[in-house]
């Protein structure tokens, strides 16, 4: 081989090699470097991020879920039926006790009242033309005979109208019966599909049972981690909300079910009633006429008699005093044609327009008082001991993150619900300010026990051992002691420590580094970004 090819692979070989040896050198020095560091934080104070024991009051709480009621539900019904002829307030509206809300067309028994005052007149003249005619028997005889006659046909039209009044009347709430039939049908189909999605939940609230019963016992042998049971029992705590939700459901399903069944009822019982009314009209129509023929025969048969006179002054007063009878049973359905509030309150709900028929007993306007609600809550059975009339509560409602409201317990059912073995606890929530609605979801915390603790310190600063707990005080000179503590009642990130640590004591929560008994420490800050530091 020739030199000149022999030089270029040394020069290669001697580059490598310098390289290598300078590389060796360098990690030497980083080794150094760190065994340097590593001894000289061996020798440093650990950096600990300090806190103070002190007095606190500790609130233990149930917490449950519930829901905005108002306070009062008036639902506004006609007595009458009709047209809807005035009708003004809307949802979101308040009106006052007394206020006119609804107004129904009044002409018809505006007509009733005036053919009844016409009728009293007719009566009262009759009666004062046989008294004027007292002392002339014959032609008060005669006169009178010719009254009880028109009086008869006064009676055959009475009892026409009557006939043509009844059937009308029976066919007009006969068609509110078939009305509130379909309605009840429909919400009955409404029952059974809420019942089909609380079976539903119900057998995945099972499921979820099973499957957290199985992740606990893996998590026994090790199989699982802590993570995968604490999921399960999260999945099991929102499915048992789900089951409640569908519970509720089923629960509005068949109250809605019920009330359409109570207007079924209610349109059913007015059938019954507005046929015997068409019959007693009739009747009274028919009985008289009976009476006028009666005092027609009457007047036939004794126009020299002057007892017949008197008696036949007797049916005309009978029949001035029925006249007078049927004018102020006309004149109370006529005043029964306006509709005004029972008392102070918002519209919530209107079912009818301007225009629209009404029958008797049809809800039309829905009244709530919003001046204060209830938040209607469950409990279960085995807390029920802890809560009673007055018991303090936090309300957070979704409508308003971030906020909380003080309300107390106002009513507490004293039996349970048999199916979900709860409570149900009502509590009062001010709402002057009209801020909350009812139907609004609410998280109730209610304060079951206030302990006044002296001492309490953060969970961070207690250390657990199969020995006792303990807690790391620094003193004044910084140094560390570790000390054994009583600890009590445990709320949220606080725990009671019943002997052991003195109120202004400085305790550790942090350590970046052990902090031994006897060891001096240097407080550094928490650093929110870098992960938890060793405790």
């Amino acid at each position: 081989m020739k030199l000149s090819h022999v030089l270029p692979y040394s020069a290669v070989a001697l580059c490598l090699a310098g390289g290598i040896f300078w590389r060796l050198q360098e990690k030497r020095a980083v080794a150094d470097d760190l065994k340097k560091s590593q001894a000289a934080r061996k020798g440093a104070a650990p950096n600990v991020v300090l806190g103070t024991a002190g007095p606190k009051q500790l609130v233990e709480s149930l917490e449950t879920v519930g829901t905005l009621e108002s306070s009062s539900v008036v639902r506004l019904s006609s007595k009458v039926a009709g047209r809807v002829a005035h009708l003004v307030v809307r949802e979101g509206e308040t009106v006052t006790a007394g206020q006119v809300l609804v107004r129904i067309d009044p002409g018809e028994l505006q007509a009733a009242v005036l053919q009844q005052e016409a009728a009293v007149a007719e009566a009262r003249a009759r009666l004062a033309q046989a008294k004027a005619t007292q002392d002339t028997t014959r032609v008060s005889v005669l006169s009178g005979i010719e009254q009880q006659r028109a009086a008869i046909e006064s009676a055959d039209a009475a009892l026409d109208q009557a006939q043509k009044t009844q059937e009308a009347q029976v066919a007009a709430v006969k068609a509110g019966v078939t009305d509130a039939d379909a309605k009840l049908q429909s919400a009955t189909v409404v029952v059974e599909n809420a019942k089909s999605d609380l079976a539903s939940a119900t057998a995945n609230l099972e499921n979820l049972k099973t499957r957290l019963s199985r992740a606990e016992s893996l998590l026994e042998k090790g199989f699982v981690s802590a993570q995968s049971v604490d999921d399960a029992r999260t999945a099991l705590k929102v499915q048992q909300a789900v089951v409640e939700t569908a519970q509720g459901r089923v629960a509005a399903a068949r109250a809605s079910r019920d009330s359409a069944q109570a207007v079924l009822t209610a349109a059913q019982q007015q059938v019954t009633v507005t046929e015997k009314k068409g019959l007693a009209d009739i009747e009274r129509a028919r009985a008289q006429k009976r009476q006028a023929e009666a005092a027609l025969r009457l007047a036939s048969a004794n126009r020299s008699q002057n007892t017949a006179y008197q008696e036949n002054l007797a049916a005309l007063r009978q029949s001035v005093s029925v006249a007078e009878a049927l004018l102020a049973q006309a004149k109370a359905r006529l005043a029964e044609t306006e509709l005004r509030s029972p008392g102070t309150g918002t519209v919530t709900a209107r079912a009818l327009d301007e225009g629209s028929n009404v029958t008797a007993g049809q809800s039309i306007l829905t009244i709530q008082g919003l001046g204060w609600l209830y938040v209607t809550a469950s409990v279960p059975v085995e807390q029920s001991a802890r809560v009673h009339v007055g018991t303090r509560a936090q309300v957070r409602l979704d409508a308003f993150p971030g906020e909380r409201f003080t309300a107390s317990v106002a009513e507490l059912n004293p039996a349970a619900d048999p199916q979900s073995r709860q409570f149900t606890v009502r509590l009062k929530l001010d709402n002057t300010a009209g801020r909350f609605r009812p139907g609004m979801y609410a998280r109730v915390a209610l304060e079951t026990k206030v302990t006044e603790a002296p001492v309490v310190v953060p969970s961070d600063a207690v250390k657990i051992s199969p020995k006792g707990s303990t807690v790391t005080v620094v003193d004044s000179e910084s140094v560390a002691h570790v000390v054994p503590v009583e600890l009590g009642v445990a709320v949220g990130d606080d725990i009671q420590v019943l002997s052991g640590v003195e109120a202004g004591a400085k305790v550790v929560l942090l350590s970046y580094s052990p902090a031994r008994d006897g060891q001096k420490v240097s407080e550094g800050k928490k650093k929110e970004k870098e992960g938890k530091p060793q405790r």
